[in-house]
């Protein structure tokens, strides 16, 4: 086996250790979020017992930020390019309106700006020269 191809394996075992990463960071902040969800209603139910009046609700935790580096870095590990939802999917954004708005921005500015391309309705990396 040559160095070329000792490189090559060792790229994709890194992708796929990257990608078993992502996922298990989309599996525990959607376990946050549940148990971020439990807490209140244990905190609404005290405050409802006790006759306190529930203050105002505060402005929401901030969002969480969507890194163009994160989105061309999973477009990237695709030779063939993926789709605006394989995109989603892969990112753990399907059915969160905001992270799929930000998603798509995300996509629209890096294609407006050269680091994409988008035929067929599929996104593909710019190869560097």
């Amino acid at each position: 086996m040559g160095i070329v191809e000792a490189l090559r394996e060792e790229k994709q075992r890194l992708i796929q250790a990257m990608e078993l990463l992502r996922q298990e960071r989309v599996a525990i902040d959607k376990r946050v979020a549940e148990i971020k969800t439990q807490l209140d209603a244990i905190e609404a139910y005290d405050q409802a017992r006790l006759g306190v009046q529930a203050p105002k609700k505060r402005a929401s935790e901030p969002r969480e930020r969507i890194k163009l580096s994160d989105i061309n870095e999973v477009i990237s590990s695709s030779p063939q390019g993926l789709s605006r939802s394989e995109i989603l999917k892969t990112m753990g954004a399907k059915g969160d309106a905001s992270k799929e708005r930000s998603i798509s921005n995300s996509l629209s500015y890096m294609k407006k700006s050269g680091a994409l391309t988008h035929v067929d309705g599929i996104y593909r990396t710019q190869k560097k020269a």
